[in-house]
């Protein structure tokens, strides 16, 4: 399944630029009736250890949204991990619920959009 990689009160979005912490693409993303398995990689630019994080997938239709709130969010799939200053995370899969979505388009289809969080706090 094709997925968008891009970079809520104790979750944030992980900043992006010289002192970020970013998706590495390729990601994978397989879905079955049981939940989600996302599969991707970590870099974290800063200068100190990641909170924890965590993948959220978003899903919209036949229109792209203007912002990530306009999808409708369908699964956060917890990475277990921090991201080490200045390293990277490797390439791993990681498991979640997954909720289908519904009605996106006339045709059924839906497009995804992975989003990388960081707990705060």
């Amino acid at each position: 399944m094709p997925a968008l990689c891009l970079g809520m009160a104790m979750w944030a979005g992980a900043a992006h630029g010289q002192e970020s912490i970013d998706l590495e693409c390729p990601c994978r993303l397989q879905s079955s009736e049981s939940g989600a398995t996302v599969t991707l990689a970590v870099r974290n630019f800063r200068t100190d250890d990641s909170g924890k994080l965590r993948v959220e997938i978003r899903a919209y239709g036949e229109h792209e949204p203007l912002a990530w709130d306009d999808a409708m969010p369908i699964a956060a799939v917890p990475l277990d991990a921090i991201a080490p200053a200045d390293a990277m995370l490797e390439r791993a899969s990681y498991q979640g619920e997954f909720d289908v979505p519904s009605r996106l388009d006339a045709d059924g289809r839906y497009k995804l959009m992975l989003g990388l969080q960081e707990r705060r706090g």
